[in-house]
């Protein structure tokens, strides 16, 4: 039975240890690396300590050395012309291959040490799974790789010495330098059988220590020690959660991923990368197109060269990331689950809570977890921005060009379609800053009680729910570069201003400007600019600053509630613990609802009437305004809308998603069995309800966003789109 199981799966009883240590040896014995394997000692390498050890270790690296610099000496003082194209392609080839290489020797010489006790403490933990009952680990692809790289190992020796036999003078070597000046080119075959073969013996020496150092950089440093650290993580995470002791097991994956980064460390990694990127180019081209150039030992050189390096980009430099990804994935049991809501509003503070800013109204404390309520006086400088220099420059002179065009019709045509659109964009930001100002109580109070709920019902949730939790990674990540962007596009933005008129206020002013008041004098015109540039600054800043906050709050309410109400439709309901859980915490997060009704309302209004609008607008000015406006201005047509339609993408599904599962977690409830009898758990129960999302007016309930509003809400986009370009066919 058990040899019938091992035909099934070969794999089964496999182990890295036999390959790795075959290949370590067969490295070892061209002296590439200065060990050896302990003949006492199975599986166990030392640092050469003999004399005799070292001078062939010196040998083996004078060779390397010798041929490195009578490349670069042939490479510098022969005429380019001389050469075709695949030669010339062929010796970048060598040359490069001669100086990486050499250089990762030099580099593995200098920790030896560190890569002899990495190698060690690679198969002692190997030795130790096995011994834990480890089995049917072995991956094909990483097992693969090592058959590849050991295969290569002799095959390049055999292929080189035969290349050197029948070519001695391609490319160049200590025959076509030292011996005889190859009158006849590359092709030359006019050398002893003597020569040859000693011509064959240096170039199979030299290069099987060149492919030893880079299979031993490859299988033994990068594929072994990742497998081995995935390995230990995965095999120990049952012995870790079990017992506080086992916490120390993780310590040894630490350790062996610290000796890896320092093993791998610049130069190493940095001259890997640049060898497998200049070897696969080279090894293509020269397949494709010198094939014909080539004796058939060259050829199924380069043959085995680009399959080697495309299964090292493909494989080897993908499984890097394998040890980050099997940390994060399997033990957050010592990562505490990042909050999402402390992730949004630390995206947002990084950035604007700083002191290069003038005090808000509101700021989010990342240590305690808190906002900080300001008083109007201690913001004066934020309030005289926001109302005079943005409200000013923006509102007012956009009130001023669009009475003149509905008054006058003395505006271009595009300045009557896109400046509303960027009026009420302006507007809708002025609106949600004195909403949130004037319901700052109820809007802090909500996202701090969302911030302890989902803290909460973090610790509640088991780790297998954890682990499919998504973590909206790239929606961060996102915020994060829009948020450190804003800052640097507003300055672009106003020192572009000076020259170009991109804004309302640019407009104004470069009327002003070619107008009766100061033709002549460029001191005060160039003034003028320069003032309208530093005004123009501070009123971008401000635009983006409100948009961020805006958007920060936006996400930080949508998604928080989201996962909340997604762990609370995974929360066990066996025992009547779990069962007493589920029903406290989907009554405070009613109660937690209730808290910034108003503010949420009016702030789902505003949000779904400015995307609206906004989209719509854009669509048309992208569509219909090509050609007819500037083109710095047209770019931030799709640009906005765009940035608009990703908002609706992500968050409509958002508020619909809070609506399905609370409607999911309040039916598990009520069919749990603790609730069929007469108790006080049943009467709570029936008296929740399904939550959503809701929009409004203060006080007022118009609807709630529920499973077709997305489809409605599309439609509407789309039908209003189709109308306006219909209505104003020629604008």
């Amino acid at each position: 039975m058990g040899k019938f199981n091992y035909i099934l799966n070969p794999l089964s009883h496999a182990s890295y240890i036999p390959e790795i240590t075959y290949i370590t040896k067969l490295s070892t014995i061209s002296y590439a690396i200065p060990m050896k394997e302990d003949s006492n000692k199975k599986n166990h390498f030392y640092i050469i300590s003999k004399k005799l050890d070292w001078c062939f270790y010196w040998a083996s690296f004078s060779i390397t050395l010798f041929y490195t610099a009578n490349f670069c000496y042939w490479w510098i003082h022969t005429p380019r012309h001389n050469l075709e194209i695949w030669q010339t392609i062929m010796s970048i080839y060598y040359l490069v291959s001669y100086l990486i290489i050499f250089g990762l020797q030099v580099t593995l010489f200098q920790r030896r040490y560190e890569f002899q006790f990495l190698l060690e403490t690679s198969l002692w933990m190997e030795e130790t799974c096995i011994k834990r009952g480890a089995s049917n680990y072995v991956q094909p692809k990483m097992l693969g790789s090592m058959l590849i790289a050991k295969f290569s190992l002799s095959t390049v020796i055999i292929l080189m010495s035969l290349f050197g036999y029948f070519r001695p003078c391609a490319p160049p070597s200590v025959v076509s330098s030292f011996v005889f000046q190859c009158k006849h080119g590359w092709a030359d075959n006019t050398a002893s059988f003597m020569v040859r073969l000693f011509n064959a013996f240096c170039y199979a020496w030299v290069w099987h220590v060149l492919a030893a150092v880079v299979v031993a950089t490859m299988a033994e440093i990068i594929i072994y020690q990742v497998v081995m650290i995935e390995l230990w993580i995965n095999g120990n995470e049952m012995q870790i959660r079990k017992s506080a002791r086992a916490v120390k097991d993780y310590r040894v994956a630490q350790v062996a991923q610290n000796l890896t980064n320092h093993v791998l460390s610049k130069p190493c990694l940095q001259l890997t990368l640049g060898l497998t990127i200049i070897a696969e180019i080279s090894a293509l081209y020269v397949m494709i197109i010198s094939s014909n150039h080539l004796t058939v030992d060259a050829a199924m050189f380069f043959v085995l060269m680009g399959v080697d390096y495309f299964i090292v980009i493909h494989v080897v430099l993908r499984a890097l990331s394998k040890s980050y990804v099997t940390s994060m994935g399997k033990n957050s049991f010592f990562f505490p689950f990042p909050l999402l809501s402390v992730q949004f509003l630390d995206a947002y503070s990084s950035v604007y809570d700083t002191q290069f800013f003038e005090t808000p109204p509101i700021a989010w404390d990342t240590k305690k977890k808190k906002f900080t309520i300001n008083p109007f006086w201690n913001c004066k400088l934020y309030w005289f921005n926001v109302l005079v220099v943005q409200g000013g420059m923006a509102n007012i002179v956009t009130w001023i060009f669009i009475l003149r065009q509905f008054l006058y019709r003395n505006n271009d045509s595009w300045t009557g379609i896109f400046i509303p659109i960027i009026f009420f964009m302006f507007t809708s930001q002025y609106c949600f800053t004195f909403f949130l100002t004037y319901y700052v109580g109820g809007a802090t109070g909500l996202v701090e009680s969302l911030v302890k709920l989902e803290e909460r019902v973090l610790n509640y949730s088991t780790q297998n729910v954890l682990m499919t939790l998504s973590r909206y990674d790239r929606v961060i990540r996102l915020m994060r570069y829009q948020f450190w962007s804003m800052p640097l596009f507003s300055i672009l933005s106003a020192f572009s201003g000076i020259f170009i008129p991109v804004c309302p206020y640019g407009f104004l002013v470069e009327e002003i400007i070619r107008g009766s008041f100061f033709p002549q004098n460029q001191f005060i015109v160039w003034t003028l600019r320069v003032i309208s540039h530093i005004l123009f600054g501070i009123m971008v800043l401000k635009t983006c600053q409100m948009l961020a906050i805006f958007i920060t709050f936006t996400a930080t309410i949508a998604f928080t509630f989201v996962r909340i109400v997604t762990l609370m439709a995974s929360l066990p309901t066996k025992t009547r613990t779990q069962f007493n859980i589920i029903v406290r915490t989907y009554r405070e997060l009613e109660v937690v609802q209730k808290i910034g009704r108003d503010f949420v309302m009016v702030w789902i209004s505003l949000l779904l009437t400015t995307t609206f609008v906004v989209i719509v607008g854009f669509n048309y000015v992208t569509i219909k305004l090509w050609g007819k406006m500037p083109q710095m201005v047209w770019i931030m047509a799709p640009y906005l809308c765009g940035l608009m339609f990703c908002l609706a993408y992500f968050l409509l599904p958002a508020f619909i998603k809070i609506h399905a599962l609370s409607e999911v977690s309040l039916m598990r409830t009520r069919m749990c069995r603790f609730t069929r009898d007469k108790s006080v758990g049943k009467k709570i129960v029936e008296s929740m309800r399904v939550l959503g999302m809701d929009c409004g007016l203060p006080g007022y309930r118009l609807f709630r966003i529920e499973k077709p509003f997305v489809k409605s809400f599309y439609a509407r986009v789309l039908d209003n789109t189709w109308n306006l370009m219909v209505t104003f066919p020629d604008p």
